[in-house]
């Protein structure tokens, strides 16, 4: 590209490249209008997602608490009630069946205890005293009654008493819960320590094939006259038997926590720490299962009696629906918009700043250029003039020129005439005179001619046509290069 093109190419777009230029200024400006417009925007939705979650967060953890507290307090009141019956085992000699009825069903406790499934006593029993145990009881008017599994063991506790006694308690009457070791281990728990102590999770025996339920057992040890012994060995000997309540835990759940339970709330029971399926009690949506993209979750260990629950809430749709997630959205569209509109206006004030700012430098050049058009032109008529003038002065010149030099040569040529009419006696002189005279004339002519130049100039000059014999002409013009060339000896 040689270095006219290149000219060329500059020229054609240089309006364009310089209009790309002031966009990407005037972007620039728009751009750091908008970033910090942007951080604000986002720093505001940031604070007011925080809020509005801990906001959430803190009903989640309210409604955690009350289910929390909903729980340990049902529990405490069933063990309330088992330091009741342990009391009426104190206060009397010998507890009859139908004193233990009447004592239950004065508790009324369908209404002011929902969710517990019985409250029993399971009679110490030594192997000495297993017949004559299950003859008593068959005296009672239980014929069929036994004390079962039948194996023969070091020590039996047999379920003796467990009202209401419905077809379902009655599935566990003359049970032996020393025979299984989830049982025998919390017995062994309340009666070495005298306190209240929970089973971990078990399937009663009051269970059918149909819709099984998890449970647990509760139990306090009864000694006689409500007098606990000081060493353990001794209460082992004292030991008259339990006063002891199963759960069914769907059961007792639904009795703490109401018909709806927790519609918002998903609450899962575990036995032990372990949060594994095999230590699962007790499910809020049964079958159902989790929710999985759970808005917030909590695990909480809950110890009773010994014995140590896993808690685990989590929000269900129900109750993330109720998080407020509006605000948040439309303060970050609302601040992503205003912040735009700050950057577009920007964006035009610059392009119109700058566009003013190029009309004012290209009205400059404008006037400059027009300035200097105006001085070159009024130099140009200043040469003009001075040419004008310096012609009209060489004309005069010209002319006084021509005038001067007609004077003389008129005066030459008037005596030329008396002299060629005097050398006609004498012909040598009569080539030479007329050579002078045609010359003369010549002369004359070439004068009259810078004349006639000078009246052309000054518009004067009148052209006039003539016919003019050239042989005439060229003749004597020949017969003085004749002349001149042989005084030159080049003839």
């Amino acid at each position: 590209m040689g270095v006219s093109q290149q000219f060329n190419f500059l020229t054609t777009f240089s309006p364009v490249l310089r209009n790309r230029s002031t966009l990407l200024r005037s972007g620039r400006g728009a751009l750091l209008t908008f970033l910090p417009l942007l951080l604000l925007t986002v720093w505001l939705w940031w604070n007011a997602l925080s809020d509005v979650t801990q906001s959430a967060r803190e009903r989640f953890e309210f409604r955690v608490s009350e289910a929390q507290f909903a729980i340990e307090q049902r529990l405490l009141a069933y063990e309330q009630v088992l330091r009741g019956g342990v009391g009426l085992f104190a206060a009397s000699d010998q507890v009859t069946r139908d004193e233990w009825r009447t004592y239950v069903r004065n508790l009324d406790v369908d209404t002011n205890y929902p969710g517990i499934q019985g409250f029993g006593f399971s009679k110490r029993v030594l192997p000495s005293q297993r017949e004559a145990h299950i003859q008593s009881v068959r005296a009672d008017g239980f014929l069929d009654y036994t004390l079962w599994p039948g194996e023969e063991r070091s020590e039996y506790t047999a379920i003796v008493y467990l009202e209401p006694f419905d077809w379902r308690n009655q599935r566990a009457f003359g049970y032996d819960m020393f025979s299984e070791p989830v049982r025998h281990e919390a017995m062994v728990r309340a009666r070495d320590t005298a306190l209240p102590a929970m089973s971990g999770r078990v399937t009663l025996v009051q269970e059918t094939g149909q819709a099984v339920q998890h449970g647990f057992l509760m139990y306090l040890p009864v000694y006689p006259k409500g007098v606990v012994p000081e060493t353990v060995e001794a209460r082992r000997a004292a030991l008259v038997g339990y006063v002891y309540s199963p759960f069914r835990m769907s059961d007792l759940m639904r009795g703490i926590l109401g018909r709806n339970e927790l519609p918002d709330i998903h609450l899962q029971v575990f036995d032990g720490a372990e949060m594994s399926p095999g230590n699962l009690m007790y499910d809020s949506l049964g079958e159902a299962g989790g929710h999985q993209n759970a808005a917030f979750s909590n695990s909480k260990q809950y110890e009773i009696n010994g014995h140590s629950w896993t808690l685990q809430f989590s929000s269900l749709p129900a109750f993330d629906a109720t998080i407020e997630q509006q605000r948040p959205r439309l303060l970050l569209i609302s601040g992503l918009l205003v912040s735009v509109l700050f950057a577009a206006v920007v964006w035009a004030l610059s392009l119109n700043r700058r566009h003013a700012r190029d009309l004012v430098a290209t009205n400059s050049g404008l006037q400059a250029e027009i300035a200097e058009r105006k001085k070159l032109s009024m130099e140009l008529e200043r040469a003009k003039n001075d040419a004008e003038a310096a012609n009209r002065a060489k004309s005069e010149f010209l002319a006084n020129v021509s005038h001067e030099l007609r004077t003389p040569l008129t005066l030459i040529l008037a005596p030329l005439e008396s002299l060629l009419a005097s050398a006609m006696q004498q012909p040598h002189w009569q080539a030479p005179l007329e050579r002078i005279q045609r010359n003369a004339l010549l002369l004359l002519n070439r004068v009259s001619e810078i004349l006639d130049f000078a009246k052309a100039e000054s518009g004067k000059f009148e052209l006039c046509e003539e016919w003019v014999d050239l042989g005439t002409w060229l003749a004597p013009l020949a017969e003085d290069a004749a002349v001149a060339a042989e005084r030159k000896g080049a003839c």
